[in-house]
C-alpha cells in the first residue's frame, strides 16, 4: 500500500501546531462507547483532551456532541468519508463505530494521516485485522485498541500474581463470562450485535476482552490450537410461549410474566416521572418514557419478541485452547445468566488463583504439605469494584491513550493494534472450529 506523503505532512504539522496543548480528537461514531469515555474521562480532563469534531449518521447524536463540546457546524459530519477529506482536523480519532464499519473507516482514517483509539473488536475478519496492522506499521500510525479489562483492578492483580511467579508455571486457566439475560436480549437477540451480517460473531464481539486477557496472562507462551462448541439454543421461534405476539407492547398476553419483556427491561426499571437516559430504544438522550413506549409499539427493534427476531449469533459457547508447552485454557461464555459476572481459576505448578469479578475478591492458595489438617494456605485480596462494570478501567485506558499521543510515558498495559492480534486470532479460530466442527490451528506470523 502506497505511503501518503501529504497525509504524513499534515500528521506532523498537527503535532507541531498542538504541541503543549490538549490532545485534539475527532469522534467517529458517537454512540454508547464514546459517551462512556466522554462521561468518565473527557468531560473531566479538558486540559488533557478536547473534542473538535464529530461524525455520526444520526443527526441527534451529532447535535448533542456539538452542543456539549461547542463544535462549529463545519466540524460535524455524517460519515467518516467526510472526515478523511479534512486530514488536519485533529491530532487523533476515537473510532467507536459498529464492528462492521471498523475496517473501512480505520483504513481510510489511517491513510488520511490519523492516529487512532479503536473500539474492539478490531474487525470481523482475520484478513482485515492483518491488513490493518500492516498498514498502520507501514504508515507509522499509532493505533490503540480498547481492551479495558487489562486496566481493571481485578485482572491487573491477577496479572501481577502470575507475573510474580506466585503459582509457578501456569498449567490451566478456566475462565467464564456470564452474560445477563437482559443484556443478552437487548444486545444479542434484539440489538445491534444479533446477526453476523451486521456484526462480528458473539465470541469475538462479546469475548474479545476475555481472549485478550487470556493471551496477556500467558505472556510469551503462544496459543497453538482451539476447539469450540456452542449454538443458538434458546432464542428460537419454537420456544415462543402460547399467547405471545410479535411485539411485547402489542397485544402480548404473556408480556407481564415474560422475563424478556421489552417494556419491563426498558421502561419499568425507570421511574415514570423521569426521562430515560441514553438507552437502546431511540438512543436519544432526552427521550421520555411515553416516547420510548411508542417506539416499542412501532418499529424499534428493541420492542420485538425475543423468539421472533432475526438473530443468528450463539447464546452459549465454550472454547478450549492449547498453548505451547502443554498448558490449556477453557473459556465458557453463557448468554442467559441471572447473575452477570466473570470468573477465573488459574492452577499452576506451585499454587492457584481463583476469583469472581462481581464479588471483587481474589484468592491465592499455596501448597502446605506439612500440615494435613490444612493442606493449603490462602491469602484473599479485596479488589475495589469501582463506579462502573469495568471497574474504573475506562478512565485508565483513556489516560494511557492521551499519554501515548502526547509522547508521555504510558503503562505496560497499553494495547497497541499489533498487541491485540493474538487474542483476536483465538476468537477467529474458535468460531472456525465451532462452525466447521474441527480443531483450528493458529498462525502466529503477520504474513
Amino acid at each position: 500500500m502506497a505511503h501518503s506523503a501529504q497525509a504524513e505532512k499534515t500528521h506532523e504539522a498537527r503535532r507541531d501546531h498542538n504541541h503543549g496543548g490538549p490532545l485534539t480528537v475527532a469522534i467517529v461514531g458517537a454512540g454508547a462507547r464514546f459517551r462512556a469515555y466522554e462521561r468518565k474521562y473527557i468531560k473531566h480532563n479538558p486540559e488533557r483532551i478536547r473534542v473538535v469534531a464529530v461524525a455520526d449518521p444520526d443527526p441527534e447524536r451529532r447535535r448533542v456532541v456539538a452542543s456539549d463540546h461547542d463544535l462549529p457546524a463545519d466540524h460535524c459530519f455524517e460519515s467518516y468519508e467526510q472526515v478523511v477529506t479534512r486530514p488536519s482536523l485533529a491530532d487523533a480519532v476515537i473510532n467507536t463505530t459498529m464492528d462492521t464499519l471498523h475496517y473501512d473507516s480505520a483504513m481510510a482514517l489511517l491513510e488520511a494521516g490519523y492516529d487512532m483509539l479503536l473500539e474492539k473488536p478490531i474487525a470481523p475478519h482475520e484478513w482485515q485485522v492483518r491488513r490493518m496492522i500492516e498498514t498502520s506499521l507501514q504508515l507509522q500510525r499509532r493505533v490503540m485498541i480498547c481492551h479495558e479489562m487489562r486496566y481493571s483492578p481485578f485482572y491487573s492483580k491477577v496479572k501481577q500474581l502470575v507475573a510474580d511467579g506466585q503459582v509457578g508455571r501456569v498449567m490451566s486457566i478456566a475462565a467464564s463470562e456470564y452474560v445477563a439475560y437482559d443484556h443478552m436480549a437487548g444486545a444479542f437477540v434484539r440489538g445491534k450485535w444479533r446477526n453476523t451480517q451486521t456484526a462480528a460473531p458473539m465470541i469475538l464481539a462479546k469475548c474479545c476482552h476475555d481472549m485478550d486477557m487470556i493471551v496477556w496472562l500467558m505472556e510469551d507462551i503462544r496459543p497453538l490450537r482451539v476447539a469450540s462448541f456452542g449454538s443458538l439454543m434458546h432464542f428460537h421461534a419454537e420456544h415462543a410461549p402460547p399467547g405471545s405476539s410479535d411485539r411485547c407492547a402489542n397485544d402480548c398476553e404473556v408480556e407481564r410474566s415474560c422475563s424478556y419483556s421489552a417494556i419491563s427491561l426498558n421502561l419499568r426499571r425507570v421511574s415514570p416521572e423521569l426521562a430515560r437516559q441514553a438507552g437502546p430504544i431511540g438512543e436519544v438522550d432526552d427521550a421520555t418514557v411515553a416516547q420510548d413506549l411508542e417506539a416499542l409499539r412501532g418499529d424499534s427493534p428493541y420492542g420485538r419478541c425475543v423468539w421472533r427476531c432475526d438473530n443468528n449469533v450463539v447464546d452459549h459457547q465454550m472454547v478450549i485452547i492449547e498453548f505451547e508447552g502443554g498448558a490449556t485454557c477453557s473459556l465458557n461464555m453463557i448468554g442467559n445468566a441471572a447473575r452477570p459476572t466473570r470468573d477465573i481459576h488459574i492452577i499452576g505448578t506451585e499454587g492457584e488463583i481463583q476469583g469472581d469479578l462481581r464479588e471483587g475478591k481474589l484468592h491465592l492458595r499455596k501448597f502446605n504439605p506439612y500440615d494435613m489438617d490444612q493442606r493449603f494456605t490462602q491469602q484473599t485480596f479485596d479488589i475495589p469494584l469501582g463506579p462502573d462494570p469495568h471497574g474504573g478501567s475506562d478512565q485508565l485506558l483513556m489516560e494511557d491513550f492521551v499519554a501515548m499521543m502526547l509522547d508521555e510515558p504510558t503503562s505496560k498495559v497499553r494495547t497497541r493494534l499489533e498487541d491485540s492480534l493474538l487474542g483476536h486470532q483465538v476468537a477467529f479460530a474458535a468460531e472456525r472450529a465451532r462452525v466447521e466442527h474441527c480443531i483450528a490451528d493458529i498462525e502466529i506470523d503477520l504474513k
